[in-house]
């Protein structure tokens, strides 16, 4: 079930009752403002005005006419201005997204309505820094903000405000998988805002209510609140609401088998949610699809959707740089905090001194160096804890770049052109039961490369299945000039161990291409798996052509295998990442070529 990841987004501008008189449109109120040259009060209710007409359409403008708005608000003192124009600000660049900058100004904001005591103002703000955090996966740190608004949205006594907040805290306790809790606040959301009307919080909390009944394997429950959503997310025109919901009844009809259903659902949601760029539905919604079909048996509609669904799982790539934004800024303002409080001890022990008889100087001297050497031994850890990280995010980041060259290795298009002519060859020449198994093992293969692929490791029994369809394929495309056989020793539990994913193929296929292709009969694969010691041994051994030779004819081809280039260096990232002591070593038979790989036996990674 896809993640949901959707809270009711509280802006809740506050206006004086002039400026919520001003229906014009955005010509209409630029025309207004340059008769109204004047700095007072009215011309700041038009720059809020022309701000908020500017939030959806042009954000960066929406933002400066509130800065206009804030500036003229703190020159003339006009308490109401200041508080709305911070509260546009910080939801602006919450809406764009800009953290920093949003978490600034709603912290100013919230200063701000304590300082001219606004409980309902306070409690909007709170909740807008509470949806920042559920942004960002912080939900214990949102639920206190969330938490922190309700006192002060009961003393306005603004219910419907009051409904947002507790759908959010639903939503909070609906991602930390604590579905009691979830279910708590979410029923008093639903009261409230069924009392009020407010149709986007019902869409919301019956979408919520969906997730928990189909997570807890009730699915006629949870057809019923993705249907309410779907109806609720009409009235109020909220197509991310819509095209989750939509979603979500696809994927319980999937699980109740009515597949023909379900793909009509799929393709409705795959419209609304590509119409308003909603990549999370979209991605989701792949997923199934690429189920749905394989399900049919229509593996060339599953392979491509399936392709879609990992294209937009990869372009879904800034929540982790989110995070790291904001823990960075919270840690800056802690750094401020702590910075100020220093200082204010500085200036307290400084008019201490001064008091002090003569006799206490060395007493001074001798705490503010030890409070340098402190400060100096701090500076040098803070140091030491930043190139360590950096040293680790540059090895992080070398093991994704060489695990995505190693994914190009092994769905090269060589090897595809090969496949796909061989499938050609069968139908043209009516094998076409070859063809259909071809076609089959091929589609699987390609299926389990992308599915393996996302992982750093897999066990020993998926390397070897992945590797016996490769070596099914490249035996029926070359029409049996060779055989391969896994010997497999009795003391190794296929499942138990693991190893780097997609390991062995690319050595395989060098066998293949450059050790047997060129055998009229009589190729021969080994892979033998040995458990020696502490170790795992795998040889792979063939009857080909030589490394020399191979060698001399490989100049003349056209495509060069990079794949045990890549292995190696995959190898060498594996042994420092995990501290291990993994060898690969490449020797000559008469005739023939073994490839011996040593890896340390570990059952976690």
């Amino acid at each position: 079930m896809q993640k949901a990841f959707l809270g009711i987004f509280l802006i809740l501008f506050m206006v004086t009752a002039q400026a919520q008189d001003l229906h014009h449109t955005l010509d209409s109120l630029q025309v207004e403002l340059k008769k109204h040259s004047k700095e007072d009060s009215d011309q700041v209710i038009l720059f809020e005005a022309i701000a908020l007409n500017y939030s959806y359409s042009s954000p960066d403008s929406g933002i400066a006419y509130a800065y206009k708005a804030l500036t003229i608000s703190e020159r003339i003192n006009y308490r109401s201005g200041i508080l709305t124009s911070l509260r546009q600000l910080g939801a602006f660049y919450l809406n764009k997204p800009d953290l920093i900058n949003a978490l600034k100004y709603l912290n100013l904001a919230l200063k701000a309505g304590k300082r001219y005591n606004e409980p309902g103002y306070v409690a909007s703000i709170n909740n807008n820094l509470g949806f920042m955090y559920l942004s960002v996966e912080d939900n214990q740190k949102a639920l206190g903000y969330f938490f922190a608004a309700l006192p002060d949205i009961k003393k306005s006594k603004e219910t419907y405000v009051e409904s947002y907040i507790l759908n959010n805290i639903g939503l909070a306790y609906l991602n930390m998988n604590d579905n009691a809790q979830a279910l708590t606040y979410l029923g008093q959301a639903l009261v409230l805002a069924d009392s009020l009307k407010l149709s986007e919080v019902l869409a919301s909390v019956y979408l919520n209510l969906g997730i928990i009944s189909k997570r807890e394997g009730e699915l006629d429950k949870a057809l019923i609140n993705f249907n309410k959503a779907i109806s609720f997310s009409d009235v109020s025109d909220n197509k991310y609401i819509k095209a989750q919901s939509i979603g979500g009844v696809a994927e319980v009809l999937f699980e109740k088998k009515n597949y023909l259903e379900a793909e009509k659902f799929v393709s409705t949601g795959l419209i609304i949610a590509q119409s308003g760029d909603f990549l999370m539905p979209q991605r989701d919604i792949y997923k199934l699809q690429s189920d749905l079909f394989t399900i049919q048996n229509r593996f060339k509609d599953a392979f491509l959707a399936y392709r879609n669904y990992i294209a937009i799982r990869d372009s879904i790539a800034d929540t982790d740089k989110k995070n790291a934004i904001l823990r960075n800024e919270l840690q800056t303002v802690f750094d401020n905090k702590e910075n100020l409080l220093q200082h204010e001890n500085a200036r307290v022990k400084l008019d201490m001194v001064k008091q002090m008889i003569i006799r206490r100087w060395v007493t001074w001297i001798a705490s503010v160096l030890i409070l340098l050497f402190l400060a100096g031994i701090y500076l040098y850890k803070k140091r030491r804890d930043l190139l360590q990280k950096q040293s680790e995010t540059e090895l992080k980041s070398e093991v994704t770049e060489m695990e995505l060259k190693a994914l190009r290795a092994q769905m090269n298009p060589h090897f595809i052109f090969n496949s796909l002519n061989s499938i050609s060859n069968f139908i043209n020449t009516h094998h076409i039961e070859l063809a259909d198994d071809y076609i089959t093992s091929f589609a699987k293969l390609m299926r389990l490369t992308l599915e393996l692929s996302e992982e750093r490791t897999i066990s020993l029994q998926q390397e070897l299945e992945h590797l016996g369809l490769y070596l099914k394929l490249e035996q029926q495309r070359l029409d049996h000039r060779f055989t391969y056989q896994f010997i497999i020793d009795d003391k190794v539990q296929l499942s138990e161990w693991v190893l780097p994913s997609l390991l062995l193929q690319p050595y395989v296929e060098n066998s293949i291409v450059h050790g047997l292709s060129a055998r009229e009969q009589g190729g021969e694969i080994k892979i033998k798996v040995t458990l020696i010691q502490n170790s795992l041994h795998i040889l792979i051994d063939d009857n080909g052509n030589g490394r020399s030779e191979s060698e001399t004819t490989q100049k003349s081809k056209p495509y060069k295998s990079m794949g045990t280039s890549i292995t190696r260096n995959r190898i060498r990232l594996f042994n420092q990442q995990y501290h291990t002591h993994a060898t690969i070593e490449i020797s000559d038979l008469t005739p023939g070529t073994r490839v011996e790989l040593v890896l340390p036996i570990l059952q976690d990674y």
